[in-house]
């Protein structure tokens, strides 16, 4: 199956989430408004020291739009992006780290397109009737319960730090 990249626009949403009615065209509706962001998404994180990319698991409060260290679970981003993330997970797989856990993380690949000057940007809550993310569904592989996940994460900030992406 080859991707679709004839749109504006790609999302990229984990596979144990499901989507309210809704959620897509309010996503297009908020990237229409906000200027110079890399992605947009409803699930934040923020390092707790840029200089060195510590990162912080703790979710960020939605009571407004914010700039963000990087987004989690999903992202929607504009189409011409999609080709710096795959560029540095080439750059990435010639660090030595294993593709799996590069296949793991593939969430930090998206921190690739801040060196285009443009920063992740968390949305606030959708209006009251709908969510992004309705429903979570149980996952025995979700990232968080995959010992060492935390390790692991800060060897690919590290190695992308080298890099010199971020």
């Amino acid at each position: 199956m080859m991707m679709d990249l004839t749109h504006q626009w790609i999302l990229l949403y984990d596979d144990d989430m499901v989507p309210d009615s809704g959620a897509i065209e309010w996503l297009v509706r908020r990237a229409e408004d906000i200027e110079n962001f890399s992605e947009i998404g409803c699930v934040g994180r923020i390092f707790e020291r840029e200089d060195d990319m510590a990162y912080n698991r703790r979710d960020v409060d939605r009571s407004q739009d914010r700039i963000v260290s990087m987004l989690c679970r999903m992202h929607f981003l504009p189409r011409e992006n999609v080709w710096k993330i795959l560029e540095l997970r080439e750059s990435l797989l010639k660090t030595g780290l294993p593709e799996e856990t590069i296949n793991r993380h593939d969430d930090m690949l998206l921190l690739a397109l801040k060196t285009r000057g443009r920063h992740p940007v968390q949305i606030a809550n959708e209006p009251t009737g709908f969510r992004i993310i309705a429903e979570e569904l149980p996952s025995p592989r979700a990232l968080y319960r995959h010992p060492g996940m935390l390790a692991e994460r800060k060897r690919v900030l590290k190695a992308l730090s080298n890099l010199k992406v971020l």
